[in-house]
């Protein structure tokens, strides 16, 4: 610690000087903020001057890195903890923001002696603007000492990693896809361990400073740190620039992202955002684009969950922007700059569908042109929002910025892929099922077959991944319960937030022999769930849209299938096995018409063969019934007045030609 500046700033606070800024007392509320925004003039100024007069030699340009790097966050941060300001009674917020704002300050009521004619702050100025000099020097020779190797180096490190073919597990990709030279294929494979992620991240900085930056992503992991990316389309005039401030500097747009995300996660009292910015022009678009990459590493997700999160923040923002406030008056300023800022395009999927993240640093890719668009994703800030009792946010502030860390957390906090013993979460859906929109998830594609094989082979090796598509989703769509159903009732009810059970239904329903089969319901979702005991089966109903939502809510106190699947619908097995016998289908032979388009089969006959046809159970076949004709998911239970539907549907033989309407629906013509 300098002894000069001591000694001045000692003789200053016994002269009460800095008595504001030892007390914190100041005009009105806001006079800390003023005090610290004039304090941040009175550095640039004097910054500039002083290095001016220091360094009358050197260049304009090293002169202003100099001075730039002398009032950042990260240098006053510095001075704060290296001059030990906390000994003369000075109070900073937590925070390298908050040290950084509580120096500007002191500055300011230094400035304020000086106007005093006070020698003594004018003598404490000039040696605290000596001194942030000297670090912001030190902090160049850092900079300097990290490795600026050629991209041969960093290229030769990653084609260690290179994945022969497209079949390997691997974990980073290029954008540049098999035209990277560092890899034939697009992909590497790159452990997880410590020592090489640190050379990983080595090399992306070495790249990055040496003006070539890679265009990687990172896969995630099954469990993985929720990432969002955040997008506005801006104007496609070139001096316009990327609309970044609409959302910086949008309250309301923060405070409800980080509220939704309480409601979900409610286990977490204070949600840390790590936030990344890419903005820049968009050449595919053809205009400026604001791009943000949001990190909650806080809250571990899987894909699925990852996609219900989302769901849920359109619903949100949705309804609460067709109110009167700032969020619905941000949502016409999106609009009026391009009629594609609607908020589903705002967060955009790709985040879900894609399960990667591209890294800090790495620049994104021009596939037209096969050039760097120059939009590398940088370090924005840091921000903590605490909450109160009823989840509101009660207050939020910036924690960093982005010279207050070292490039190399940047880099570890825009990571996301986690060890495999990572847990999940806990979290708590939406009391209200309504928000559940209709998008389809996607959650994996197919990859066409791409080879010169004749039809046959082509249709075999369709049908064939179909077939494994289909025990996927059986698999899937199955968990496993140990307990009653009774106290699967209670326990998914209190998830629900419904602890009493007053708006859910369990119905007894056709079962195996010595088995006994449940159907749990509740009005505030349009899915089911079937509980079989003893065995503990339990099996999903709905859409693919309700089967996500209800996967990812009993996985919380269910584990997953390990049972035997029902057999392959020997529709599909045929089409893999041309000597597979083909069953006919009850609802393949030939229909029968009548003047008014009522078509009645026998009911006895095409339930009898559906249970002969393959299907594991009644229930199973109760669940094509469903699954098959969409009725149970427009149902409620309510409406039945306790009545398994099921059962009613079945019962009803003899008046289904008295039921033209019924028909119809059945046939989807209603």
């Amino acid at each position: 610690m300098s002894s000069d500046l001591s000694f001045f700033l000692r003789r200053c606070a016994d002269k009460g000087l800095l008595a504001a800024v030892q007390n914190q007392q100041w005009d009105r509320a806001s006079g800390y903020k003023l005090a610290q925004w004039r304090g941040d003039a009175v550095l640039g100024l004097g910054v500039k001057r002083l290095v001016a007069e220091t360094y009358p030699d050197m260049a304009v340009s090293e002169m202003a890195l100099v001075a730039g790097l002398s009032v950042q966050n990260q240098t006053l941060a510095r001075f704060f903890e290296l001059h030990r300001l906390a000994e003369f009674g000075v109070k900073a917020l937590a925070g390298a923001k908050g040290k950084a704002d509580c120096v500007e300050a002191l500055l300011w009521e230094l400035q304020l002696g000086c106007d005093a004619n006070d020698s003594d702050a004018r003598n404490a100025q000039w040696h605290c603007w000596d001194e942030l000099i000297k670090i912001g020097k030190q902090r160049i020779l850092e900079r300097q000492a990290l490795p600026q190797g050629d991209s041969a180096e960093s290229l030769a490190w990653l084609s260690q990693w290179a994945c022969e073919s497209r079949e390997e597990a691997y974990t980073h990709s290029s954008l540049r896809g098999t035209r990277d030279h560092s890899t034939s294929t697009g992909r590497l494979c790159i452990p997880d361990e410590p020592a090489v992620q640190e050379q990983l991240r080595f090399h992306i900085l070495q790249r990055f400073h040496a003006g070539n930056p890679l265009c990687g992503v990172e896969m995630t992991t099954t469990n993985y740190p929720f990432f969002e990316d955040i997008d506005i389309m801006g104007s496609d005039a070139q001096d316009a620039g990327p609309p970044d401030d609409i959302l910086l500097h949008s309250s309301a747009f923060w405070q409800l992202r980080a509220e939704i995300l309480h409601e979900l996660f409610p286990t977490v009292d204070t949600l840390e955002l790590t936030l990344f910015k890419a903005s820049g022009w968009n050449c595919e678009k053809g205009c400026y684009k604001a791009s943000f990459h949001a990190v909650w590493p806080q809250l571990v997700v899987t894909r699925e969950r990852a996609h219900l999160v989302r769901l849920a923040t359109l619903t949100e923002f949705g309804k609460r922007s067709y109110s009167p406030g700032e969020l619905n008056r941000l949502r016409w300023r999106l609009l009026e700059i391009d009629d594609r800022n609607d908020w589903p395009s705002v967060f955009d999927i790709a985040s879900v569908r894609g399960g990667s993240f591209r890294l800090p640093f790495n620049d994104k890719l021009n596939k037209q042109a096969n050039r760097r668009e120059d939009r590398p994703i940088l370090p924005e800030s840091v921000w903590c929002f605490h909450f109160t009792e009823l989840g509101r946010v009660h207050w939020y502030a910036k924690t960093h910025d982005p010279p207050d860390l070292p490039e190399l957390d940047w880099l570890k906090r825009g990571s996301v892929r986690l060890p495999p013993d990572a847990s999940l979460t806990p979290w708590r859906p939406f009391r209200i099922g309504c928000w559940l929109s209709s998008q389809q998830p996607a959650v994996g594609g197919g990859e066409s077959c791409g080879s010169s094989c004749d039809r046959r082979s082509r249709a075999q090796e369709k049908a064939r991944k179909e077939i494994v598509s289909w025990q996927h989703e059986q698999v899937r769509r199955r968990r496993v319960w140990h307990g009653t159903a009774d106290e699967f009732k209670t326990r998914i009810d209190t998830h629900l937030g419904d602890p009493a059970g007053n708006e859910s239904t369990l119905l007894a329903i056709k079962a195996k022999t010595g088995k006994s089969r449940f159907l749990w319901a509740s009005r505030r979702l349009r899915g089911a769930i079937e509980i079989q005991e003893p065995d503990g089966e339990v099996f999903i109903r709905g859409n693919q849209e309700m089967q996500l939502y209800l996967i990812e809510l009993i996985s919380q106190f269910t584990d997953p299938w390990t049972g035997e699947l029902p057999r392959v619908p020997s529709k599909v097995q045929a089409r893999f096995d041309p000597g597979h016998s083909k069953t006919k289908r009850p609802w393949t032979e030939k229909k029968t018409w009548n003047n008014n388009f009522s078509f009645r089969p026998s009911w006895e006959t095409t339930w009898s063969g559906w249970n002969a046809s393959g299907a594991s159970s009644s229930s199973d076949a109760d669940s094509r019934w469903h699954e098959s004709q969409g009725w149970w998911g427009g149902a409620s239970p309510s409406q039945f007045d306790g009545e398994d539907p099921w059962k009613r549907y079945r019962g009803l033989t003899s008046s289904w030609s008295e039921s033209d309407d019924l028909w119809k629906h059945w046939r989807g013509l209603s």
